[in-house]
């Protein structure tokens, strides 16, 4: 099984790649031999965004290790999956996956985070395990696998 990607570090490695240092070494050129620095203030921009969603999907990976650490976990039902309109990375759809768990019969229902879904996952292809803190049961972390690669031939 292989984990499903969150959008936050594939993004950040599109911005920084594809218009932080293109825009910032660009601007260099342009400060150097004309003293225009408006590409060079654009490709900082760019960075920092790159930076600080980096840091964001670093922040959560500390977060889930944590939790995964001091928490019970459960094995969960997918209920479906909600599409996050107007993001898209490339052909990858942003969602979030609904999903049920049971803990000593009662039924909980849990809202994952952002997820970078391709289209020809399907849903039983996927399979969820959720951790839920012992302390406090509003705290939890939902991971979604893939049960077999889509993308080996």
């Amino acid at each position: 099984m292989k984990t499903i990607e969150t959008p936050w570090l594939k993004l950040s490695r599109f911005l920084g790649i594809g218009f932080g240092i293109p825009f910032t070494l660009l601007g260099i050129f342009l400060y150097f031999n004309y003293s225009n620095t408006a590409f060079l203030i654009n490709g900082i921009l760019w960075l920092g965004v790159a930076l600080i969603l980096l840091l964001k999907g670093k922040w959560d990976e500390y977060e889930l290790g944590k939790i995964m650490k001091y928490s019970d976990c459960y094995d969960a039902s997918y209920i479906k999956v909600i599409p996050l309109n107007m993001i898209k990375i490339g052909s990858y759809v942003t969602a979030r996956i609904k999903c049920k768990y049971k803990v000593n019969g009662v039924e909980y229902m849990v809202i994952s985070g952002p997820y970078l879904l391709s289209p020809w996952d399907k849903s039983e292809n996927l399979h969820i395990i959720i951790y839920v803190s012992k302390n406090n049961k509003n705290r939890y972390a939902v991971v979604a696998f893939r049960k077999e690669d889509i993308f080996e031939a």
